[in-house]
């Protein structure tokens, strides 16, 4: 019997040069930089990174055996993804270290997005489970 691991919550942020000007603006159109960093997380505690708009992937140290079902990446020294049995993860170094945060929770966590205008996050879980954070990402409190 074949064992094979999947893959769960890539996250590419790539965007493209391309302008942006204010409607009715003045101002010189300035181009978007382009950001080309990526996460899978999977199976048993499994993350890689990409540095390279995917053309090669290294394996990453999560520290835990949980499966990981959602990364999300506010640019790229800041990502934090989501598992079983209540895991928040998160780097503020690239991947290099990952660091458990406290959900109050032993639900699985399946969806985490972060608000980048507004700096409110929430995090979606198994049995209705749903966090709150009002400071990015820092602390989590349960809203259901």
């Amino acid at each position: 019997m074949k064992k094979y691991i999947c893959l769960f919550g890539i996250i590419i942020t790539q965007l493209i040069f391309c302008s942006c000007k204010k409607e009715n603006s003045t101002e010189p159109e300035k181009p978007l930089q382009k950001i080309t960093v990526g996460y899978i997380a999977g199976n048993n505690g499994t993350i890689y990174r990409s540095s390279d708009e995917g053309k090669t992937w290294d394996t990453l140290h999560s520290g835990v055996t949980n499966k990981l079902n959602s990364v999300f990446s506010l640019n790229i020294y800041n990502t934090w993804i989501v598992g079983d049995g209540g895991l928040i993860l998160r780097t503020t170094n690239s991947g290099i270290n990952w660091v458990s945060q406290n959900s109050g929770t032993s639900f699985n966590l399946k969806q985490i997005f972060i608000d980048t205008v507004t700096n409110r996050s929430w995090i979606a879980g198994d049995g209705g489970t749903i966090l709150f954070s009002s400071n990015g990402g820092d602390d989590w409190n349960a809203k259901r």
